[in-house]
């Protein structure tokens, strides 16, 4: 039952723009499938799941700091926004503990992978053939000359990101599989390409960004001398593929260029400068979760987030919450290179160079798809790495021993048998 919750709830986080009612606990399809996924796994898990095991130490060690300095700080100030917004991060530590537990189970994660590229390819069909209603378009560009595509209700970058996990991960599975495709891989290779055009309509450069790094992670990962064949013929169609529909998207062609020409980073550069700032002043404890009020009155706007995750949780918890949290990214990232011969984990592995990348334009501390990655990176199993076969040296002759004359019986070394 929780296997079907966890997977229920993945594809109800793609519906997060629909309203359902006016109780925050039964708001939107995800907010349901969030408490009943809870219930259950309070209900039948709690008691027996293995929390303090692997990377999820460090991780807890975070979320216990954290939650330590919010609720200090609401004994202090009687300010129950920072303690609400903090709740998010409380959601994240909730979704870590139960996906790191249902992970433990290969047939949990493989049904999770399952679900989350169907439901990005669903989405990316939507965002290219949906009707007006559901699609919509931003424009961009110097003079606006591009637009900007995706669906309604879900930020544009965090689209991108969804895509390019799966085209990520389907390229692996692709140069895994290679010249064994049957008809399920060509669907997934139809649908990669689908989420690719997706990712360039988005025209998100830190997308595009973490697509190429997650790409050429698993590119030298994979690497085998058994995988020749994919390396020959496979890899350099998909490079040639993923190539030409860069450089004829127009819209990442115009936001490139404003990059380039025009030093236009969406104003993170800014951002990040003053989030610093705020961080040295407070280094210990940072300055809550309401830091996005302060960044936003030193920028002149109402709030606005560090867009960086590393700078979004030095800001608000200091090098208290920082350091466990970096311990965990790291003691994740460890554990799968230990089993990167294993294809599930050098997929996974290419994949968590690709949200280092991506972290550091985007705002993701209590991003749904990170907490769930690094679940079932840090919980999946995978296969031992084949220890390295030595040949064995050749015992010494016997001196002054003779070979037995052709036909004649000996007895075998140890008396265990006979051979003639």
């Amino acid at each position: 039952m929780l296997i079907f919750l966890g997977a229920a709830f993945w594809v109800a986080t793609y519906l997060g723009a629909i309203h359902i009612s006016s109780h925050p606990l039964a708001e939107n399809p995800e907010n349901v499938a969030g408490v009943l996924l809870a219930a259950a796994f309070v209900l039948t898990r709690l008691g027996r799941a293995r929390l303090w095991a692997g990377p999820a130490k460090f991780f807890l060690i975070y979320f216990g700091v954290t939650a330590m300095l919010a609720l200090g700080r609401y004994a202090m100030d009687r300010q129950f926004d920072p303690l609400r917004i903090y709740f998010q991060y409380a959601q994240a530590f909730l979704l870590y503990l139960i996906f790191s537990d249902l992970c433990r189970d290969p047939r949990a994660a493989r049904v999770l992978i399952l679900t989350f590229l169907g439901a990005t390819i669903a989405l990316s069909l939507i965002a290219n053939f949906g009707p007006g209603g559901v699609v919509g378009a931003a424009r961009a560009g110097r003079g606006g000359v591009a637009e900007r595509v995706g669906v309604l209700g879900m930020n544009l970058n965090y689209q991108a990101f969804l895509y390019a996990a799966g085209v990520i991960g389907v390229l692996c599975h692709g140069i895994a599989r290679w010249p064994r495709f049957g008809w399920k891989d060509w669907l997934l290779a139809a649908g990669a390409a689908s989420m690719l055009l997706a990712l360039l309509r988005t025209g998100s450069r830190g997308g595009l960004a973490t697509l190429v790094i997650g790409v050429a992670a698993a590119l030298a990962l994979l690497f085998r001398g058994r995988r020749w064949a994919a390396y020959a013929l496979l890899v350099p169609l998909v490079l040639y593929g993923i190539g030409s529909a860069i450089m004829s998207s127009e819209v990442i062609r115009a936001r490139i260029e404003d990059t380039l020409y025009g030093g236009d980073l969406g104003a993170r550069d800014v951002l990040a400068r003053e989030a610093f700032e705020m961080f040295k002043e407070r280094p210990l404890t940072g300055a809550g979760t309401d830091y996005i009020e302060e960044l936003g009155t030193r920028l002149g706007k109402q709030r606005i987030a560090a867009h960086n995750t590393y700078l979004q949780i030095a800001c608000a918890f200091g090098l208290a919450g920082f350091l466990p949290w970096l311990a965990g990214l790291v003691a994740t990232g460890f554990r799968l290179w230990r089993f990167r011969s294993n294809v599930w984990a050098a997929a996974m592995l290419a994949f968590f160079f690709a949200l280092l990348a991506a972290m550091v334009p985007g705002n993701y501390a209590y991003g749904r798809l990170k907490w769930i990655f690094l679940a079932l990176a840090g919980a999946m199993p995978f296969a031992p790495p084949s220890p390295v076969k030595r040949p064995r040296a050749a015992p010494p002759a016997t001196a002054g021993a003779r070979r037995p004359l052709p036909g004649r019986t000996v007895p075998l070394r140890g008396g265990a048998g006979w051979v003639r």
